[in-house]
């Protein structure tokens, strides 16, 4: 089946088709049923019994260990590089769906459209024919189902997850930033005097302070003093106030010896402008007054939403299936799978259930019905057996019944 040319993922016709098992008789596992049935059944392991060898030492000598259902035209099976090369071009071809239809690269396998199906398989046909030596695409589509869902956490949702907290970053980055401060008049001219004279912003937010409480107007107007180096330095050694040692500072703030009596005149609450490190004058809410401080959650907004994600994905994790001795074609092929795969939810197994040709249904569904008339049969006989077994027991139970009443009898007639 081909998409139309507009499509992203384009294929061509005949790009997906099979081959005839009449012209590779070699071929052994056309069917996963066939396949997983040769497979020796897990043996129970001891304390003291030697495990077997890694998978890792037994590639390194060439041998596949993932993929043994593989095969070549001859009927061999395909060699450990040959595989490991499968999975690299597979991995290829997936990083090609997310750049061409990212909107239909799926979350899992098993929900993957036929568009991505159909250029997943025809890819891999062509760069490796064996594959095609199945029926339904099961070699392919269980490669596929094995190695998908690393590759997505890895590169599609673990890049998800790096690329949110890096924007919570530059946001709490942001938010973390001050404002810039907005000068007036007077401290623009106190900090290009500042500058001048090599003095740090700070003074000129003290100075600005200052002038604000002790008649700025008034020194705006005063001109400069040309005996300002001699004044200003015994004008500072006398007041014992903090603040005035910061306008002392300034060479824009020199007021006459009437205005530097001022601040000793100051009240002990004008302390407080010695520290402008500190905006507890800016913040200070009337209302707190009436309804108390304000008491709420010290944590951030987008750390309580994080957490919150974080919960509800939890909470919406599906378990996994489970197989029961139900003899229903669902529950038999369920059981078959989890032989050669991991256990799914049950959604995921819908999908991989659906995918079912109408011939591999049919076998499933004869399989159930002849376990459930061996069910019946077993039942049959079991109660034949019982029947019997009554039926014996009340024939001896007679027949001692008779015994005991003729010997009562004869023992009566003889006295």
């Amino acid at each position: 089946m081909s998409l139309p040319s507009t499509s992203p993922l384009f294929i061509l016709p005949g790009a997906t088709d099979l081959a005839d098992p009449k012209e590779f008789p070699l071929v052994r596992w056309w069917n996963r049923a066939d396949f997983t049935r040769s497979q020796p059944k897990k043996k129970t392991t001891t304390m003291n019994s030697e495990s077997g060898k890694r998978g890792g030492s037994r590639a390194a000598k060439d041998i596949n260990v993932m993929h043994q259902y593989l095969e070549n035209e001859d009927g061999t099976e395909v060699s450990g590089l040959a595989a490991k090369a499968m999975r690299g071009h597979q991995r290829t071809i997936f990083r090609e769906i997310k750049k061409r239809a990212p909107d239909e690269l799926p979350a899992t396998w098993g929900n993957a459209s036929l568009s991505v199906l159909n250029y997943h398989r025809s890819e891999m046909y062509k760069a490796y024919p064996s594959l095609r030596l199945c029926l339904s695409h099961w070699k392919l589509d269980l490669m596929a189902t094995t190695a998908y869902p690393s590759w997505y956490k890895k590169n599609v949702k673990n890049k998800q997850t790096d690329f949110e907290s890096d924007s919570d970053s530059e946001q709490s980055d942001a938010d973390d930033t001050p404002p810039p401060s907005s000068t007036t008049g007077s401290s623009s001219t106190s900090v290009s005097s500042s500058n001048a004279s090599g003095r740090p912003k700070l003074s000129t937010k003290r100075t600005k302070k200052f002038t604000s409480s002790q008649q700025p107007k008034k020194r705006k107007t005063m001109p400069p003093s040309p005996d300002l180096p001699s004044t200003p330095p015994d004008a500072a050694i006398v007041p014992a106030d903090p603040p005035q040692n910061s306008t002392s500072l300034s060479p824009a703030a020199s007021p006459p010896s009437s205005t530097i009596d001022l601040p000793l005149l100051a009240p002990p609450a004008d302390s407080d402008v010695s520290n402008p490190t500190t905006p507890t004058s800016v913040i200070v809410n009337p209302i707190d007054e009436e309804f108390g401080p304000a008491s709420g959650p010290t944590q951030r907004s987008d750390t309580a939403d994080a957490a919150a994600a974080s919960k509800a994905k939890k909470t919406n994790k599906q378990p996994k299936k489970r197989a029961t001795k139900s003899s229903t074609p669902e529950n038999l092929f369920y059981i078959d799978y989890l032989k050669t795969n991991a256990p799914v939810t049950a959604t995921e197994f819908k999908a991989v259930f659906s995918r079912l040709t109408s011939e591999e249904l049919e076998g499933w569904k004869n399989k159930s019905a002849e376990q459930g008339q061996a069910k019946k049969d077993s039942r049959a006989q079991a109660t034949a057996a019982a029947e019997g077994v009554v039926s014996n027991w009340f024939l001896v139970v007679c027949c001692t019944t008779k015994a005991t009443n003729r010997k009562r009898f004869e023992r009566s007639n003889g006295n």
